[in-house]
């Protein structure tokens, strides 16, 4: 019985070891777990020499070994399950080194876009003002066009005008001439005086009939021209 208490309290030592390696193994601590395996075993070892010792001594060596060859069974599928636990636990370690190195090349590729998203940004606001500065040289350029098509409106209303006071001074000068093409070719005085202007006669021409015209209409300093004088006076 004695035996059988002390394998009973053997069983659970070790399966109060067992319970401290799953609970740093669910921490995710390797090195604990490992360290935790390793006493196990050393433990399980010692314990199986006081097994092997106990049925050599005793009475009931035959129940102690069935006893022992259990419990280092159980044991050894407890070990097994931990190093499991652990494999299971560094595939997990791996895999988060492997998913930090996939965050920082993220972060390193996030920081990329911010620069190029400033960069676009930048380049953005700079077409923007240039957009701003050709649309206030076209409405520069548009308003001096309209100042432009002013001032040549005006001036061709100026051109317009001084063309049409032209256009009725020579209108104004055709009839004077026509008035006096038909006072020189009608009247016995226009025969004397073609006589007396002739080269044949001896005379002087004395002015032009546009002289004597302009000299009519008020201006007898242009008709003074000597002994033609009499002739167009009379």
């Amino acid at each position: 019985m004695n035996g059988e208490v002390w394998l009973a309290a053997l069983g659970g030592l070790i399966l109060g070891w067992l319970g401290r390696a799953l609970v740093a193994a669910r921490a995710r601590d390797v090195g604990a777990a490992t360290q935790t395996i390793e006493l196990l075993r050393i433990e399980s070892e010692a314990h199986l020499r006081a097994l092997e010792e106990a049925r050599a001594n005793g009475d009931r060596s035959a129940v102690r070994r069935n006893l022992a060859v259990a419990e280092s069974s159980a044991l050894a599928d407890r070990v097994v399950e931990l190093e499991s636990v652990v494999a299971e636990i560094e595939d997990r370690r791996r895999e988060g080194r492997a998913l930090s190195a996939e965050r920082a090349r993220l972060a390193e590729r996030l920081e990329q876009l911010t620069l190029q998203y400033h960069r676009l940004e930048s380049e953005r606001t700079r077409s923007v003002l240039m957009a701003d500065a050709v649309e206030s040289q076209l409405k520069q350029l548009a308003e001096s066009a309209q100042a432009s098509r002013s001032l040549q409106a005006t001036e061709l209303l100026d051109v317009k005008r001084h063309l049409a006071g032209a256009v009725a001074e020579a209108d104004q000068f055709r009839r004077e001439l026509a008035a006096l093409q038909a006072e020189l070719g009608s009247g016995p005085r226009a025969g004397r005086a073609g006589r007396a202007a002739s080269p044949a006669t001896g005379g002087s021409r004395g002015p032009d009939p546009i002289t004597r015209r302009r000299a009519r209409r008020g201006h007898p300093e242009l008709y003074s021209t000597g002994a033609g004088v009499g002739h167009a006076a009379g």
